[in-house]
């Protein structure tokens, strides 16, 4: 046999062994992958939410209580056939002025359809900046039930002495929302 048709053969010869060997690496990969307990949702995250209104702006005075302030509402819910999720809530300050950033605080309230509070969240803007998202909800996990949010922003009075306030302040922010696809362990 000639030189040439050998160097053919051994070139054949090893493409089979190749794909012979990814073959036989696939079927055990598939084997192995879908032999224990795994569970898997090839759905689409599908979340219905409302924001009453996204924008915020007031001129806001020292209170003592979150009343004094200003409160708006974000709604959210899986739709049904939707994988797991989780939604953020966010402010993004557009203007602050005349306002010390560790007195303008913030309440959420996570309230069901029965009016029950389920989870509550509060802080300070001490470290926000204009036009920068600033996150007061962190991957809420959400369910077919509908949830509130309702979001209260107010000037702590307790936080104010006359150095570090003016009076004439303003406060101009946008309510924002993204959601979380929450995913399974492997």
């Amino acid at each position: 046999m000639s030189n040439k048709k050998k160097i053919i053969i051994s070139i054949f010869v090893v493409s089979v062994i190749i794909v012979i060997a990814a073959g036989s690496a696939y079927a055990f990969f598939r084997f192995v992958t879908n032999s224990g307990n795994f569970e898997s949702t090839a759905g689409k995250l599908d979340i219905d939410y409302n924001i009453s209104e996204p924008n915020l702006t007031g001129v806001l005075i020292p209170s003592a209580t979150r009343s004094g302030g200003v409160m708006e509402s974000v709604t959210a819910k899986l739709r049904t056939g939707s994988v797991d999720g989780a939604i953020n809530l966010y402010i993004n300050p557009t203007e602050i002025e005349g306002i010390p950033l560790n007195a303008l605080s913030y309440d959420v309230d996570v309230i069901d359809t029965s009016s029950n509070i389920l989870n509550h969240y509060s802080g300070d803007f001490s470290t926000a900046t204009i036009g920068t998202p600033y996150k007061i909800v962190d991957a809420y996990d959400l369910s077919t039930n509908l949830l509130t949010f309702n979001v209260y922003i107010w000037l702590d009075g307790t936080k104010i002495n006359n150095e570090n306030f003016n009076g004439n302040n303003h406060f101009n922010a946008v309510i924002t929302a993204d959601s979380v696809h929450i995913t399974g362990e492997f």
